[in-house]
């Protein structure tokens, strides 16, 4: 999604199309790829015989949300960054975020992690999002330990940011 702007670059010299329509157009591909993929691999699960239901259904909906929302707040961020700085800040974002990735929790449990490592990795909203999702299958975690203010914070403002940025740096750079 980064890279949108200069993908779509003759799109705004319509002008009728503004830079949030090309945003939420990319938004929404993105999101209904991920609907799609989601149903493939959920029905491959069904298929297969796999348990897929959660332990607590509204937990897991809930940071299923919250991480839609941290997508589309770091995204839109990364939008700007990417027509301000150029496609070099890309490196920097793919860099970051497999950082980010490794660090999430998703490869290595909880439990494995050294407890000094371990409270450097909870500022990881993706760690904090992979625990939400945890506790929404498993009784035995515990849902109070995962960070959500910090994962709604860091989207909100992610998402502040790249729609302030698309509205004062509108006429700037995207033409």
């Amino acid at each position: 999604m980064p890279i949108i702007f200069l993908q779509n670059r003759q799109l705004l010299n319509m002008p009728v199309v503004r830079p949030v329509h090309i945003m939420a157009s990319a938004l929404t591909i993105e999101l209904l790829t991920g609907s799609i993929v989601l149903i493939l691999i959920l029905g491959g699960a069904v298929i297969g015989g796999v348990d897929i239901v959660p332990h607590d259904l509204t937990t897991a909906s809930v940071a299923v949300f919250a991480t839609l929302f941290l997508g589309v707040g770091v995204g839109a961020f990364n939008v700007i960054c990417t027509a301000v700085v150029g496609p070099f800040y890309l490196v920097f974002y793919i860099v970051s975020m497999i950082g980010l990735y490794i660090t999430s929790g998703v490869y290595v449990p909880t439990w494995m992690i050294p407890e000094s490592t371990r409270r450097f990795v909870e500022y990881n909203p993706l760690f904090n999002l992979v625990e939400w999702m945890r506790s929404a299958y498993y009784a035995s975690y515990d849902p109070d330990l995962v960070n959500k203010p910090l994962v709604l914070g860091t989207a909100t403002v992610a998402l502040f940011l790249g729609l302030l940025g698309e509205r004062f740096l509108r006429n700037k750079f995207y033409v």
